[in-house]
């Protein structure tokens, strides 16, 4: 299989797809230049320097003549009023790699028959508009003194071939041969069986009927322009070739749709022009996005723009009829919040979670403080905010603590000596008492000495870590009895052997203990009393 190499220009758009030239074989989705015709951008100059110069583009794919079409370009047709020909927009079924005559032949019909490409110079069946730009009619074609348009069928420039016109371009009658580009719009509906041709804005020419008659394959005709040079050297360009198919009721007059813009509020980290606020209250229709004010750079993803800057929004209401304003965005950076990191609290110790960072970024923090669990915080921005949410981390450490130590009874004189059992992260203990000193009031055996010989005394035993602020404490009550207290009893009168004998286990001084041997009521008998211990 031959491929025909592609040159990409794009200068054919079909339905919005670009077509590229091939310089040998049509391929579909191409298009082919014949005679002195070349490419350039996103132009086609359709014939070369130097008199009697013809050239053609031809599309590779057919069209349908059962469905409607829109064709926009733009055409230039030299400067050099003294000579011409023109410019035609040709349908013809005899095939690809066609060409007609110079002169008033404008590359499609007989005019000066030389360099011919086809069946014969004229290029027949075909339906041709053409934009002439010099009065041929000495030479038996169907011309005006004025630069015309005029629709004619099968490859002949004669009255009797022509279908509509023929029509000066201007109303003034004056030369568009002025180096400018001109509009040029075709339609065909075949459901209205309107064939219209629209120059500069204005229509110009226009065939009632029906153009599929001119074909015995309507449904599959080819279709591009021919152009040709007369006596000198004229080059005729043509740019920005649009065709749209399968148009509902194709028109080239609209009135300038009705656009409206209001600049957004500013964006946070990611701008969105899209934003169906922005053209609140616009006419229904297709917007599009564009970095540039001519609307030929599109926005890649206009609804992911990360710099602020003015944009332009195109509405189209109908095929071609399109108008664009300006747009303002401003896209703010997404900061990210500062707080001073609480690294660690104690068990139980306040947690404060700020609610305005350090670069002033307002929010709200969750889940709600917890002082008993290591816990993730995140921040999350108040509305309006520009920033990023925030998370720390807070690892909840033990606390300092010591186990209970039970209240204590002794007597006056003794000294207390106490073993704290502690916990946590560098805990460490600090002895007090208004009562009485100790041996070393920081460690965790020490002794105490009381400083009075009755009552009560108080010893408070605080633990604390170096990394906490909580602390805890023990208090111990001590109870200082006097020493050496004799036991008080009644005494037991004399009983009768065999007679019930009971000692009581509790003095009247509230003295308790034991006594010993064991009671024997047989006999006189010396009973001695020892109290329990730690009574004094």
């Amino acid at each position: 299989m031959l491929l025909a190499p592609l040159i990409f220009c794009q200068a054919i758009t079909v339905n919005g797809s670009t077509l590229n030239q091939t310089s040998g074989t049509c391929d579909a989705n191409t298009y082919q230049l014949v005679g002195t015709s070349s490419a350039n951008a996103s132009c086609i100059n359709m014939n070369g320097a130097g008199n009697f110069q013809q050239g053609a583009v031809w599309v590779c794919n057919t069209l349908s003549l059962y469905q409607s079409f829109k064709l926009n370009f733009k055409a230039n047709f030299g400067s050099d009023q003294t000579t011409g020909d023109g410019i035609a927009f040709i349908l013809q079924s005899e095939g690809l790699g066609v060409l007609g005559g110079t002169g008033g032949g404008m590359g499609y019909a007989n005019g000066n028959p030389i360099n011919c490409l086809g069946g014969g110079c004229p290029i027949e069946p075909s339906v041709a508009v053409e934009f002439d730009t010099y009065n041929g009619s000495s030479f038996g074609d169907n011309d005006v003194p004025c630069n015309h348009a005029s629709i004619q069928i099968d490859g002949s420039t004669a009255n009797s071939a022509t279908i509509s016109g023929p029509e000066c371009l201007l109303p003034s009658g004056n030369s568009i041969v002025d180096g400018a580009d001109h509009d040029i719009c075709i339609t065909w509906n075949p459901f209205a069986l309107q064939y219209r041709v629209y120059f500069d804005g204005a229509l110009v020419t226009a065939y009632n009927g029906d153009i599929r008659a001119f074909f015995a394959s309507p449904s599959n005709v080819y279709w591009g322009f021919t152009s040709s040079s007369g006596g000198a050297t004229q080059i005729h360009s043509i740019c920005e070739i649009e065709m749209q198919t399968s148009i509902p009721s194709p028109t080239c007059i609209c009135s300038t749709p009705n656009l409206i813009i209001t600049d957004p509020a500013p964006f946070c980290g990611i701008g969105n022009i899209t934003d169906a606020s922005i053209t609140a209250g616009s006419e229904s229709g297709n917007f599009t996005y564009w970095n540039n004010s001519s609307c030929t750079n599109p926005v890649t993803n206009p609804n992911l723009l990360f710099n602020s800057g003015v944009f332009y929004i195109q509405l189209e209401t109908a095929p071609g009829c399109t108008y664009s304003l300006p747009v303002n965005l401003t896209v703010n950076n997404n900061v990210t919040p500062i707080f001073t990191n609480i690294t660690y609290v104690c068990e139980g110790e306040t947690i404060n979670l700020p609610s305005t960072s350090l670069n002033g970024i307002t929010g709200t923090w969750s889940p709600a403080p917890n002082n008993m669990a290591t816990t993730t915080y995140t921040f999350t921005p108040s509305p309006g905010e520009c920033a990023s949410s925030a998370t720390m981390t807070i690892v909840v450490r033990p606390p300092p603590t010591i186990e209970p130590i039970s209240d204590l009874v002794i007597c006056s004189g003794d000294d207390v000596n106490f073993n704290a059992v502690i916990a946590g992260i560098g805990t460490t203990v600090n002895w007090s008492s208004t009562e009485g000193s100790f041996s070393d009031p920081t460690e965790v055996s020490t002794s105490f000495t009381p400083n009075i010989t009755i009552g009560n005394a108080t010893v408070t035993a605080l633990v604390s870590s170096p990394i906490c602020i909580v602390t805890n404490q023990e208090e111990i009550n001590i109870t200082i009895n006097p020493s050496n207290t004799i036991p008080n009893f009644t005494p037991i009168a004399d009983i009768c052997s065999g007679d019930a004998l009971s000692l009581p286990a509790t003095s009247t001084n509230s003295i308790s203990g034991t006594w010993s041997p064991a009671v024997d009521n047989t006999t006189t008998t010396t009973y001695t009393f020892t109290p329990d211990g730690g009574q004094c």
